[in-house]
């Protein structure tokens, strides 16, 4: 590292072998963060100013930075663009629900006959349907039962038919 006024400006000197591996992840990737961030470091160690590639990418001086320790540190991989997890979908929270949900509707749907019928039937009955599955032990609302996906049910998925 070397001081530019009062901070440090970090110096990149790529081998070849992490050279070509950066240049063939800038060339191939279709993920746009991860094309910039690799970019970021190609241009860092062509000499490249800091302000300069903030200003060329139009990012934050600070974001160059980053990128460039996240390099130094980790790697290729720490240039990777991290998704949050999100909640998990009602199947994997509930291990079993869709085979209880099924139960639940196979008589029932079996009576409402037509597609029209079906999807009336679901639409009044995703709240109820919620409640016994509450009953057996599921911790579900709604919506859960609405996202379900359903094998055999003509709109694949209860939502569909919301």
């Amino acid at each position: 590292m070397v001081w530019s006024r009062s901070r440090p400006l970090i110096r990149i000197h790529l081998p070849p072998d992490a050279l070509s591996s950066l240049q063939t992840t800038f060339r191939t990737t279709s993920d746009r963060r991860l094309r910039d961030r690799a970019q970021i470091i190609l241009m860092a160690h062509r000499g490249r100013p800091h302000q300069a590639i903030a200003e060329d990418l139009g990012i934050d001086r600070r974001s160059v930075t980053r990128w460039l320790n996240a390099y130094v540190k980790r790697g290729l991989d720490g240039l990777q663009p991290r998704y949050a997890k999100g909640r998990l979908p009602a199947e994997k929270r509930y291990p079993g629900i869709t085979a209880a949900l099924e139960a639940l509707l196979s008589d029932e749907l079996a009576l409402a006959g037509s597609p029209e019928a079906e999807q009336k039937w679901v639409r009044s009955s995703a709240k109820n349907l919620s409640q016994r599955l509450r009953e057996q032990g599921f911790n579900v609302g709604r919506n859960a039962v609405l996202s379900l996906e359903l094998p055999y049910c003509r709109t694949n998925s209860l939502h569909a038919a919301w």
